[in-house]
């Protein structure tokens, strides 16, 4: 045997398991030959065969102190970028989680047997010439390495992000544009499909099928897709060339990975990734949060363009209804009399409604008339919600009642529902408007893909009346004879003990209003039009809430001006769950040295204590400043190797 075939190389592997954050994230093998760095291959683990990435690879000139496995098989070679590789570890790092799951989220869904699937081409549209000023706006964006952008109007937006996008193409380089939702990504998916070339184009979202996403893959990695549409997922594509990152809706909670880990926040990956790429990041929303106004002062980030609460055209099509008149004038029905009154007033005009509600089902609870027991889920400590056919559902999970169920308690029958939602809006509205097309989008239409896509050409073609809808309605593709939104429950946010329902409810109000045409009209229905963001919304002072709230985040050590951990345990057995949370909080002791930047609370209870039969507790940490100081990284490390779960800037603290 020759020398040469006696060469073997050290093959650093990360495995693509969960691996406890205290060991090693990566396991040496070897190999006859190098292997590139980022490649995809296939290596024995205890008894089993597993995928993992390659590292490192290096001559073994001298035999390792330890026993190596070789590498069974090279399934894809330099798969993964550098790039790529650096932004998954500063992901394990920043959200506590194994390198190894990180590493998941950037493989596309069953890369090892891949099929390439031709996809349609389509002819090309003339892009619609912009003016002088939006060319001018679209130049400006990209002068500084991160700016915030507030469009005037939705169609100046589309016009901008075309701009953006030509001349990403024209230079040969890659543009990236986010949205939080799949249904925003579709709809922009197919407009910019009118106007390039069918593989300059890319999708990124979790329902592209397995031969499509990695075609799109593919195009991306090799450089011939300029232009990737995408939700969060999109952010671990293999770019070669990224020059802008738009973040349209910056603020909205569908960036958050919270289900799931690694528990990412996309605006923060958004910055990294843009750093790695030394891109453009342009961030989007119709009005600045806290976030961007965090930017504008301590990283010098410019805003450009008015908020649309700034803009006294747009606030003069804002109608507060206060339900407290309706329930003095007997009316109990979900629609004021006021709302009543302009949705007739907009069916009239031939012109479209879009209606909002957060909640699914026909009720909030159901009370038994008998007993006045609720009627629960025995496997979540949450009121099950009505449904059309007379059975009642659990939201949290699958648990579903016979039609007309008895009361566990009392055995009675009859039941009083108590609130509404987007099922209950629809039979109400069929009631009152029986010649109208009424259609209904919620998580439960969603969940049948064609239902929802039927749902929703129906409505961009104008066909659709009135569309019911909880939050996400809001991003829904656009309506093309808008005249009316009305948010049925303005005091939905206000009623969970958050610090950011405030903020959520300015949110939301800003994309409703930004919806609304030049002629179309916003009606908030609330029983607290006394309350001082609805009164801001009128008379132009949101700004000065927003500094209150501000004020009470830095004064509290609340994101952006602090960094919240949670940190949680689930169990069926309810005292062992508060045993392990003992355990937590023993271990997070504050040093005393540590009191004024580190809080730890005691365990919390949470709104909802029991769902799927498990209890849960958690612990909220607050940090003083951006920095985790690494002794209580190390002790996060410990909890979440015991099985913890740690959440950094949660959605919610409820």
């Amino acid at each position: 045997m020759t020398e040469k075939n006696t060469i073997k190389y050290a093959i650093e592997v990360i495995p693509i398991i969960p691996l406890p954050l205290q060991r090693a994230s990566s396991f040496t093998y070897e190999y006859p030959e190098p292997i590139g760095l980022g490649s995809l291959v296939r290596v024995p683990f205890v008894k089993r065969s597993i995928q993992g990435v390659v590292i490192g690879s290096s001559e073994m000139k001298s035999p390792l102190p330890f026993k190596t496995r070789a590498v069974s098989a090279i399934i894809a070679p330099s798969f993964l970028t550098q790039t790529q590789l650096a932004l998954a570890e500063w992901i394990g790092v920043e959200y506590l989680t194994p390198l190894g799951l990180v590493l998941k989220h950037a493989l596309p869904k069953q890369v090892a047997e891949r099929k390439k699937k031709e996809i349609k081409n389509i002819p090309c549209i003339e892009i619609p010439k912009p003016s002088v000023s939006q060319k001018k706006l679209a130049t400006t964006l990209v002068e500084t390495t991160q700016s915030h952008y507030l469009p005037k109007s939705s169609e100046e937006k589309n016009t901008v992000f075309l701009i953006l996008a030509k001349k990403t193409i024209a230079a040969k380089k890659q543009i990236l544009l986010l949205v939080p939702d799949i249904l925003l990504a579709h709809e922009l998916f197919g407009e910019y499909r009118k106007y390039f070339e069918t593989g300059a184009v890319a999708l990124i979202t979790s329902d592209v099928s397995d031969g499509i996403y990695s075609t799109y893959w593919e195009a991306i990695r090799s450089g011939n897709a300029h232009i990737i549409i995408g939700t969060r997922q999109a952010l671990f594509a293999p770019f070669q060339n990224l020059e802008t990152i738009l973040l349209d809706f910056d603020s909205h909670d569908g960036y958050k990975q919270w289900d799931m880990m690694p528990r990412y926040e996309g605006h923060a990956v958004a910055e990294k990734l843009a750093m790695f790429h030394r891109s453009n990041l342009i961030t989007v929303s119709p009005t600045p949060m806290l976030r961007n106004f965090f930017g504008q002062e301590k990283k010098n980030i410019p805003i450009h363009g008015e908020s649309v609460f700034d803009d006294k055209q747009a606030r003069s099509h804002i109608i507060l209804s206060d339900l407290k008149l309706d329930r003095y004038k007997k009316n109990f029905s979900p629609f004021s009399l006021l709302t009543i009154e302009h949705i007739r007033e907009t069916l009239r005009k031939g012109e479209q409604i879009l209606l909002i509600v957060n909640r699914q089902g026909t009720s909030i609870f159901s009370v038994c008339e008998r007993c006045k027991n609720v009627l629960r889920c025995p496997e979540c400590e949450r009121a099950l919600v009505g449904t059309d056919k007379g059975s009642y559902r659990c939201l949290h999970c699958s648990y579903h009642t016979k039609e007309f169920p008895s009361c566990p308690d009392c055995r009675g029958i009859n039941f009083k529902n108590m609130g509404f939602g987007t099922e209950k809006l629809e039979r109400e509205l069929k009631r009152l408007f029986p010649y109208s097309i009424i259609r209904r989008m919620d998580a439960t239409s969603r969940r049948l893909k064609q239902n929802q896509a039927d749902i929703l050409a129906e409505a961009h073609s104008g066909k659709t009346n009135i569309l019911i809808g909880t939050e996400a309605a809001l991003l829904a593709p656009h309506l093309p004879k808008l005249g009316l939104v009305a948010l049925l429950d303005g005091d939905n946010a206000l009623r969970f003990p958050d610090y950011q329902a405030e903020e959520r409810l300015l949110r939301s109000l800003a994309i409703a209003l930004s919806r609304v045409s030049a002629k179309g009209n916003l009606i908030i229905q609330t029983f607290h039009s006394e309350h001082p963001i609805f009164q801001s919304l009128t008379t132009g002072t949101t700004r000065s809430i927003i500094d209150t709230l501000k004020q009470d985040r830095e004064m509290f050590a609340y994101p952006p001006y602090g960094a919240l951990i949670k940190c949680s345990w689930s169990d069926t057995d309810e005292r062992k769950v508060e045993r392990e949370m003992e355990r937590a909080i023993s271990l997070l002791k504050t040093p005393t040295g540590e009191k004024e930047s580190l809080i730890v609370s005691e365990q919390v209870i949470p709104l909802i204590p029991k769902v799927r039969g498990k209890y849960t507790r958690f612990i909220v940490i607050r940090v003083r400043g951006l920095l985790i100081p690494e002794s209580l990284r190390h002790n996060l490390a410990k909890l979440a190797s015991l099985g913890f779960t740690i959440d950094r800037n949660p959605l919610s603290l409820s």
